[in-house]
């Protein structure tokens, strides 16, 4: 009389993905978690698998079904959010048990970036006598959560309306109205009017970070009047601005 005794070595493993992205701020961000199970004949999607999400960094799950057990293919979502640019590490961790007391516990971690970006353009107001130019300077800065930096060689769309025209733009870019951010960051635009009345300048830069776009704007205003205003020597001619 013989007896058989007969194991079965089963393995699991775990993935979030993307395992690295980067996102401007404000937009919903998805991961993906995958959970696969091998008794001997590969790997293959596990359902009924219900991973714990722990997040560090900045902010916040807004929605997961992992609590809920993967799915057919083994898979299960983290929906991750954040107002602030920085770091957010989302980690799935699963134990996994088989018949008997052994268990297993294998994780991983999406990384995402959060992104932001900020322009203006100076000064906000100011009164010239008419024909004499005046020059605003635009400015990009981006954080990606150490706080807002110089961004270089990036394209502003430049934009007027009203009283006065552009006559002059510093670094322009390839298209029309357009400059291209300097080594610190801004272009200069030179405006100017014939006649009296208010000039309106915009500048606009539109940003892709990731799969996510978006506009980012800054407005500035040009009085032009026809009396004597004392000389200032600056290059903006005759120049008073307006707190």
């Amino acid at each position: 009389m013989s007896l058989t005794a007969e194991k079965t070595w089963v393995d699991y493993r775990i993935s979030v993905t993307p395992p690295n992205d980067q996102n401007l701020v404000d937009n919903d961000h998805l991961f993906t978690v995958l959970v696969e199970r091998d008794a001997g004949d590969g790997f293959v999607p596990f359902e009924g698998a219900m991973p714990t999400i722990d997040l560090a960094g900045v902010g916040s799950i807004a929605d997961e079904t992992c609590s809920d057990g993967t799915i057919a293919d083994g898979t299960c979502t983290i929906i991750g959010i954040s107002e602030v640019p920085g770091d957010m590490a989302v980690t799935a961790t699963l134990v996994a048990q088989e018949a008997g007391p052994a268990m297993l516990t294998i994780s991983d971690t999406g990384d995402k970036l959060w992104v932001d970006y900020r322009i203006s353009l100076t000064p906000k107001q100011a009164i010239n006598k008419v024909n004499e130019p005046h020059v605003f300077v635009a400015k990009l800065e981006v954080d990606r959560g150490d706080g807002f930096r110089i961004t270089k060689n990036e394209t502003l769309d430049i934009g007027a309306t009203g009283i006065g025209a552009i006559i002059n733009i510093d670094a322009a870019g390839e298209a029309a109205n357009t400059c291209v951010t300097d080594a610190v960051g801004t272009c200069r635009i030179t405006v100017n009017s014939a006649e009296p009345g208010t000039l309106f300048l915009s500048a606009k830069y539109n940003a892709t970070v990731g799969d996510t776009t978006g506009s980012y704007s800054a407005g500035a205003t040009k009085g032009w009047i026809e009396i004597d205003l004392p000389e200032t020597g600056s290059e903006s001619g005759s120049l008073v601005r307006i707190a």
